[in-house]
């Protein structure tokens, strides 16, 4: 019954949207769409032929209603995963991996601590698609840690080339590249301060005001890419790769952080922005640089 988005449409017009290479102006009732929030515009059936010459992306109202139930499931899909769903996809496993349920679930991995690492995968948008590879990780690694964010880093490495090939785009030579931005290793390294896995569980102690300080120096960085059509990706050390994410993910809407662990061979990585704190200045590695590492 809580409302997680809304949005209007007009049945008899269409959506003209602006993906960022309109070339002119065109008239109708102004909007946004609601889905990745690009400027756009409700236009007469009839400026369709215009519009698409001037650049902009038009859709049906259909459409526009589809894609945006669409994002907004994926976005809320940590939530729709109840205990319940877990079991129906744990049976569907059994069906051709029964041996690795039966070795597995729940005498080394319970039903409430898999869907925990799953809502974690869907939170940051990471198919559970390959069940088997998730439930072989947690096998080999739950008996060592029982701290969700520590055994998610492990499946989620074990899933590093559906992560890498998620989020590069493929050339025009077919090869792979990830475009992203990078974070100061002195920055990462106040980050790790502010980590205390003393427990079973990671906890986050840095203060409100540093959260917000270090989202606006990410956000910052993150607007040449944004701006160049791709999405806003931040590649971190394995160490803080979880924790950058809950920082940043309450102040940037769709970012994605990497781990450089997740980034397979074949997958050129260009850094198109470098982090820091404001007090320290050193010297950015070149992109080849980064690419190479």
């Amino acid at each position: 019954g809580n409302t997680v988005a809304s949005g209007e449409v007009i049945p008899a017009r269409l959506m003209a949207m602006d993906p960022g290479v309109a070339t002119g102006a065109i008239e109708g009732v102004r909007t946004v769409e609601p889905a990745f929030g690009l400027d756009a515009w409700w236009i007469e059936p009839g400026q369709k032929p215009r519009a698409e010459s001037l650049n902009y992306t038009v859709v049906e109202p259909s459409s526009v209603m589809a894609t945006h139930i669409s994002e907004i499931i994926k976005r809320h899909a940590d939530e729709l995963l109840t205990r319940e769903e877990v079991s129906n996809l744990v049976e569907q496993l059994k069906q051709q991996s029964a041996k690795l349920v039966e070795s597995t679930i729940p005498s080394v991995i319970g039903l409430a601590d898999l869907q925990k690492v799953l809502q974690a995968l869907l939170r940051e948008q990471v198919s559970i698609r390959n069940l088997e590879t998730i439930v072989e990780t947690l096998g080999d690694w739950t008996p060592r840690t029982k701290d969700v964010a520590v055994q998610t880093e492990y499946v989620r490495n074990a899933l590093k080339r559906a992560i890498s090939h998620q989020y590069a785009t493929v050339r025009e030579d077919g090869k792979h590249r990830l475009s992203c931005v990078t974070l100061d290793p002195g920055l990462e390294e106040r980050v790790s301060g502010y980590i205390d896995r003393s427990g079973d569980a990671t906890v986050v102690t840095m203060p409100p005001r540093l959260a917000s300080e270090l989202a606006g120096l990410v956000a910052e960085s993150l607007s040449p890419l944004t701006a160049a059509g791709h999405t806003p990706v931040v590649l971190a050390s394995p160490a803080v790769r979880g924790v950058v994410f809950q920082i940043l993910e309450p102040h940037i809407p769709g970012v994605a952080v990497l781990g450089y662990n997740e980034v397979v061979q074949g997958v050129e990585v260009e850094s198109m922005g470098y982090v820091q704190w404001p007090e320290s200045k050193p010297k950015a590695p070149s992109r080849e640089a980064v690419g190479a590492a």
